[in-house]
């Protein structure tokens, strides 16, 4: 038997289509899966807090309260067995349309990318919007997992999911993306890709 935590992020609300895309997941017959939600207002002790309760798990199934998904990406992101793989989603803008996965230029700066393959494909990071982690990554890399370094004015600006990719990078651990796994991000308009 194989657990799973489900866990939302959020400092006010979670949508209700975020709810009822949680509720209508097809859970496979060997996974138990554990709901929780966790407030606050720092994305990144708000993770790392998530990240903690998930080492009680084989795997976290991290989820952004303004997300939608079908009822089988959970089960598309389990047959996966990799460390991390993500669904596929476009930031909250229209012009111009980007995507939530990164890939690093020969200097090593993170950009975004189109997918272009209908198969599961390697990414340098990703967005936390929809994404299945093993939990035993969280043993291959230091604490915190997760910082969001636009609170460090010595710094370049680097959210708190794409530095938790950054360590997963230096530790070896690689990261996928599963295009057919396509999500919904809820704003004042719902954004798809395309």
């Amino acid at each position: 038997m194989r657990s799973v935590l489900i866990a939302i992020p959020t400092a006010r609300y979670i949508e209700p289509e975020t709810f009822k895309s949680i509720y209508d997941l097809t859970v496979p017959d060997n996974v138990e899966i554990n709901f929780r939600y966790y407030t606050g207002y720092q994305i990144d002790h708000i993770r790392n807090n998530i990240a903690k309760s998930a080492k009680h798990y084989d795997y976290l199934f991290a989820v952004d309260s303004d997300m939608t998904f079908s009822s089988d990406t959970l089960t598309r992101l389990l047959a996966h067995d990799v460390d991390l793989v993500s669904g596929v989603y476009v930031k909250k803008r229209l012009d111009p349309v980007e995507y939530e996965l990164y890939r690093k230029d020969e200097q090593g700066k993170l950009h975004c990318f189109t997918p272009d393959s209908q198969e599961l494909f390697e990414v340098d990071a990703c967005g936390f919007g929809c994404v299945l982690i093993k939990t035993s990554v969280f043993d291959r890399i230091d604490i915190p997992y997760f910082y969001n370094t636009s609170y460090d004015l010595e710094t370049l600006p680097i959210s708190e999911d794409l530095y938790f990719c950054k360590k997963l990078r230096y530790a070896g651990i690689k990261m996928w993306a599963d295009p057919l796994v396509a999500c919904g991000h809820i704003g004042s308009y719902t954004y798809r890709p395309k």
